[in-house]
């Protein structure tokens, strides 16, 4: 009698498959960048439990075939997928549920970033979280997890306190201290993480808005705002309120053309001290504001409405492709680079050009007091997306070849770091040792002790055992 085919068999066992001949085959295989044709799967797994998981993964290891993880599939290089491999997506796992002291929640490995937040919000609860709710929660916080509560709560990774995990052995385990140190900030590299515990916060209320600077003369605008910026850091000691959040960006806006804006989130009811500082950063360069009383131009909001807002602004789908750089500081060299490149950036280049992500030393995860991890992004810096994406393939073309020349410009300042913030890294310029530094062996161990076979090899980041 033939052995059954690996479909058949997983069909067996009752989990839900689609191949390339089902209808449904294209919209599982779409993502944020597209349906990355050179990466289509052999099969497309829909598994709603550990178990199921755990299934897959002995079937492929005993075929030798391999296999991807899909949690949100917003990577803009679809590394969730590889060309005639199993694709493990994880998206019909998504509860999230608080535990009876509200102090922890258990998130499923499919569970997107609007999700978690929605659920939390309905407790009195919250979580640092990124700014787009299409986001796979399990898969930022693992990578490490920048975003807009950084300041007052740390790292996303940081907040990991328990982990589910399907092993390479398709076993399911309860991460123990040692995996754990190497879930915070290992990614998907050591096993598939079906669920996670993380620490979670009371629910307050917020003050969120968006900056928009007269850009007119745009290389100006980003000069006077970011040397602003600096000079008030350092005058502050390299230290502001673990409340405040900003996030600089200069973007290619329909019917507004190149233009500077900011991003700002006090975390915490508006006051005194919120008024203040939401002031300081607006005056840092001309503002285009009908009022500018801080009240108008960040009122008060829920990180769940917040996140809302941030989501609707960011496209579902994108063409193009990002590139990086991190710089210690907003140096005048990088100042004056930045505002050159904002002269650069293709008008026609729809969301494109840059957004500076900024890790300041007065954060939970920038001290001594954080738990055992590989998390390497632990000094000062300013982490630069370079989003060379547009609407269409057509458009994209230009930003993406001023993405290239932008990265290329940056990444030779003085102020330029070798690490790079490996989620908008390109796959062919991840450098772990760079990224990794003193980590890197470490991880590496975790690898060979958890996976000494390669079975996660299409993950992010890809470690070799």
């Amino acid at each position: 009698m033939q052995d059954l085919t690996l479909e058949a068999s997983l069909q067996q066992r009752g989990i839900s498959i689609l191949t390339r001949e089902d209808s449904d085959f294209s919209s599982h295989v779409d993502s944020f960048s597209g349906s990355h044709k050179d990466k289509t799967p052999r099969c497309i797994t829909l598994p709603t439990t550990a178990e199921q998981v755990a299934a897959i993964i002995s079937e492929c290891t005993s075929r030798d075939i391999p296999l991807a993880v899909r949690g949100g599939g917003h990577d803009v290089f679809g590394r969730f997928a590889h060309r005639d491999a199993v694709s493990i997506d994880l998206r019909r796992m998504s509860s999230v549920q608080v535990a009876a002291d509200k102090k922890s929640a258990n998130v499923s490995g499919g569970a997107t970033t609007s999700q978690v937040v929605n659920v939390l919000n309905d407790h009195g609860l919250q979580v640092p979280v990124g700014s787009c709710g299409r986001v796979g929660f399990a898969g930022w916080s693992l990578i490490g997890g920048l975003g807009p509560y950084f300041q007052s709560y740390g790292l996303g990774s940081d907040q990991i306190t328990g982990a589910k995990v399907v092993n390479a052995q398709g076993k399911v385990i309860q991460a123990d201290e040692a995996l754990l140190k190497g879930l915070r900030g290992g990614g998907g590299s050591l096993g598939i993480v079906v669920e996670l515990t993380i620490k979670v916060y009371p629910l307050q209320k917020i003050q969120a808005g968006h900056l928009l600077f007269d850009s007119t003369d745009i290389e100006k605008a980003v000069t006077l705002f970011l040397t602003g910026y600096e000079s008030m850091l350092a005058s502050n000691g390299g230290k502001l309120p673990p409340q405040l959040s900003i996030l600089p960006c200069i973007l290619a806006i329909p019917g507004l053309g190149v233009a500077l804006t900011c991003g700002i989130v006090w975390n915490g009811a508006a006051c005194e001290e919120s008024r203040l500082w939401i002031s300081r950063i607006a005056s840092l360069a001309p503002i285009l504001a009908q009022s500018s009383e801080p009240q108008a131009l960040a009122p008060e909001t829920s990180p769940a409405l917040l996140l809302e807002m941030q989501t609707s602004r960011i496209p579902k789908q994108v063409a193009g492709r990002t590139e990086t750089v991190s710089v210690r500081r907003f140096s005048p060299a990088v100042v004056a680079a930045l505002a050159k490149q904002a002269t650069k950036i293709p008008s026609t280049s729809v969301g494109g050009g840059l957004v500076m992500h900024i890790l300041r030393s007065d954060s939970p995860s920038l001290s001594k007091d954080v738990p055992p991890s590989v998390c390497a992004y632990r000094q000062p810096q300013v982490v630069i997306e370079i989003l060379g994406i547009s609407a269409d393939e057509t458009t994209a073309s230009s930003a993406t070849a001023w993405a290239r020349s932008a990265q290329q410009e940056l990444s030779g300042l003085e102020d330029a770091m070798r690490q790079t913030y490996l989620p908008v890294t390109p796959p062919e310029a991840v450098d772990l040792e760079a990224i990794y530094q003193d980590k890197l062996a470490e991880l590496v161990l975790l690898k060979l002790q958890h996976d000494p076979l390669g079975v996660f090899t299409h993950t992010l980041p890809s470690v070799a055992p």
